[in-house]
C-alpha cells in the first residue's frame, strides 16, 4: 500500500531504504524518545527493522517510510 499527495509518498520500508534509515537513526533524539531503538544503530539494524516491518504487515501492524515522490529518497 502507498499513499501520496504528489510530493510525498508514504509506503512500507524496503531494503533500498536501509542506508537512509540507518542514517536517520544516528540522531540522538531517536533513542531518547524511542528507547527500543538499538544503539549503536547499524546498517544491519535497519535491515532487521525492514524485515520486522514486513513480518508485522502479515499480522496487521504497519510501519511506513516517507519519501519524496520524485526521487524516492
Amino acid at each position: 500500500m502507498e499513499l501520496t499527495d504528489g510530493s510525498l509518498v508514504l509506503r512500507p520500508p524496503e531494503e533500498r531504504d536501509a542506508e537512509a534509515i540507518c542514517e536517520a537513526c544516528q540522531d540522538p533524539e531517536i533513542p531518547r524518545w524511542i528507547p527500543i531503538i538499538p544503539q549503536p544503530y547499524t546498517h544491519e539494524s535497519a535491515l532487521e527493522f525492514i524485515t520486522w516491518s514486513h513480518e508485522g504487515m502479515e499480522r496487521g501492524n504497519y510501519s511506513f517510510v516517507i519519501v519524496a515522490a520524485d526521487t524516492d529518497e
